[in-house]
């Protein structure tokens, strides 16, 4: 960084993409750092708790169909791990983050876990799809080797995740004064990114999920005609009712995953945005600063999710659980 920094006195000065802070201290009020530090303190906590609960319910029973959500709650657990971590250092200590190699891999590790996050919601989305709107092709996926097809899944999420965050390093300014993503990153970089890699993505899930959810309504129908036909037998209109209740729990399920996930994160992804289009359109900082918290709060929603959708992970907290769970295994995911 050069030795000779000259601020500029308003914002039209600014040449760079991103958003520059006047202050080179860029010191937070005490009542934010107070109130940031206990909320997410807490958050973390039950972040972590919350998705080693849900990783060892996840273990105890190893069906191919929590493989992907496997995936989505590590990320999450990661997150509680590292950026949450991170997040409360640069707060007390910003000046910590001046240092190139702390502010770049603090960044480039949060980009990383938010890219896996989107790629597992995208993944169990689209398997959920094929196996609820094209059946038949889901089954020819399954009777092949349906494990080793998730487990590749899996390991190009994670990878792909790796190689997004590594390639960011190239759009990574030198001589920016304050660690964050506005400062640190090329404007353009970002634009391009949250529209090709987080609002199409979601667009085409929205898709997806509006035709779930008209499958599962024809399925509805077949059953009530079934229910009319005399010449139905009784476990066959039970087998068509239980199908409908999991088709539906589940796309439900999903659909609630990536409705948190979009009330969380696209505040953030969508300030960033703004900030490249539209110069004048500055927020306060602490504003910044809590659309960010929004963000983090995401990991400890997810459990909260599994809790209240899943049988099996309801039982899990009753004392004496084990044998419940053990006859529940032969419920589907969704149930």
């Amino acid at each position: 960084m050069d030795k000779h920094i000259v601020i500029p006195l308003n914002i039209s000065q600014i040449q760079n993409d991103g958003l520059d802070f006047k202050d080179t201290n860029y010191h937070f009020p005490d009542y934010y750092k107070v109130l940031a530090t206990v909320y997410l303190a807490i958050i973390d906590i039950f972040i972590i708790i919350g998705n080693v609960w849900v990783i060892f319910i996840i273990l105890s029973k190893l069906r191919k169909s929590m493989y992907l959500l496997s995936s989505l709650v590590v990320s999450d657990l990661l997150t509680g791990i590292t950026s949450i971590p991170l997040y409360l250092l640069w707060l007390h200590h910003v000046d910590l983050f001046i240092s190139h190699p702390m502010c770049f891999g603090s960044l480039m590790t949060s980009l990383f876990l938010t890219s896996a996050s989107i790629l597992n919601i995208v993944a169990m989305t689209t398997e959920r799809y094929i196996a609820i709107c094209h059946p038949m092709f889901h089954k020819s996926f399954v009777k092949v080797n349906f494990r080793v097809i998730l487990s590749v899944t899996i390991a190009g999420i994670w990878l792909t995740s790796f190689l997004i965050s590594l390639f960011s390093f190239i759009f990574m300014k030198r001589d920016f004064l304050i660690c964050s993503y506005y400062n640190v990153y090329n404007g353009q970089f970002l634009f391009w990114a949250i529209i090709l890699g987080v609002f199409s993505p979601f667009c085409l899930l929205s898709v997806m999920y509006v035709k779930m959810f008209i499958s599962v309504k024809k399925c509805f129908k077949r059953e009530i005609v079934q229910r009319m036909s005399l010449t139905s037998s009784s476990s066959s209109q039970t087998r068509q009712k239980n199908i409908y209740k999991a088709l539906r729990k589940m796309v439900s399920t999903l659909c609630l995953v990536l409705t948190c996930f979009v009330f969380c994160w696209f505040p953030f992804f969508i300030t960033i945005v703004l900030r490249v289009v539209c110069k004048e359109c500055e927020l306060p900082t602490l504003a910044y600063e809590i659309i960010l918290l929004l963000g983090l709060t995401n990991s400890f929603t997810n459990p909260i999710i599994y809790c209240l959708r899943h049988r099996s992970f309801r039982l899990s907290l009753r004392p004496g659980s084990y044998a419940e769970q053990e006859r529940s295994n032969s419920h589907n995911f969704s149930d």
